[in-house]
């Protein structure tokens, strides 16, 4: 009996369910408003766009438009059912989090943390109650921090092969995944990882990643580099109204500036000594 009382309370103390209950917290918060305020004009045309199913389109990549049209196919015409899917992937990304955390060494108060400040980023509340793009593309911007920790820790080079499934699915979600491959390589190039240049596993990744993308690069090709004009025309339009100082207290605002401590923080570690290991991330 003693042992049975043991083994629940073991259970109990797994630092996986401490993770995944904020995880759950994140879906309770939202359930409640999640239909409250109908729908929004993106969240009509990612509908629109995925009745209409192509490699890509004028202002974004074809995976969004494809999982609204999947989420159209299971739920119907159904706010809820369309949100929920948003809301599961956003769940994930703070389950992730804490579970990042966690394999960097950092306890329960260090995982909850960084948990909570995912959960009070104003962008994430926001994206939370929305089916919009940016909950999906960070979902693969952490998967891919996660396999590059687990490469680093297990220092396994066949894990570069996943890495570049999400790269490929993350730039057929929104193309700002190139930044993440830019910053990847400047941190493969200046720290002890450079040494996976000579792994043919780093290229064989590129070639998945591009793989997959490819679709979209020939569809971009075929009509013109549409998305690359809608860019242009954006930052001519509406961005250069836009101060630097504006956008970078904007950064703060949206990830709140309580947060700008913990991430602050975790850079200067990365630079420390003892954070050598991990410093590609920085």
């Amino acid at each position: 009996m003693r042992e049975k009382q043991n083994s629940i309370q073991k259970w109990y103390q797994r630092d996986w369910i401490f993770i995944a209950g904020f995880a759950l917290l994140k879906i309770v918060i939202h359930l409640p408003f999640l239909t409250r305020y109908g729908y929004h004009h993106d969240e009509l045309y990612f509908i629109a766009c995925g009745n209409h199913l192509d490699f890509g389109y004028v202002d974004h990549p074809p995976l969004v438009p494809w999982i609204a049209r999947l989420a159209t196919e299971l739920f119907g015409h159904s706010l809820f059912g369309l949100r929920l899917l948003a809301l599961l992937s956003m769940a994930a990304i703070i389950f992730l989090t804490g579970h990042i955390v966690r394999r960097l060494g950092g306890g329960r108060f260090s995982q909850g943390l960084a948990c909570l400040a995912m959960l009070i980023a104003p962008i994430y509340l926001r994206a939370g109650n929305l089916f919009c793009i940016p909950v999906f593309e960070g979902l693969f911007w952490i998967l891919g921090y996660y396999i590059l920790l687990r490469i680093i820790q297990k220092d396994r080079p066949r894990l570069w092969l996943w890495l570049g499934l999400v790269v490929g699915l993350g730039l057929m979600t929104k193309h700002s995944l190139v930044f993440f491959v830019f910053g990847l390589m400047i941190g493969l190039l200046f720290t002890d990882m450079r040494k996976h240049f000579k792994s043919p596993y780093l290229y064989a990744a590129g070639g998945i990643a591009l793989l997959i993308f490819l679709p979209n690069v020939l569809w971009q090709i075929k009509h013109g580099w549409p998305t690359l004009s809608f860019v242009i025309n954006l930052n001519k339009n509406l961005m250069e109204g836009i101060s630097p100082f504006q956008f970078i207290a904007g950064q703060f605002l949206y990830i709140h500036p309580f947060n700008a401590v913990i991430w602050i923080a975790g850079l200067v570690f990365f630079f420390s000594k003892k954070g050598k290991d991990y410093r590609l991330f920085a």
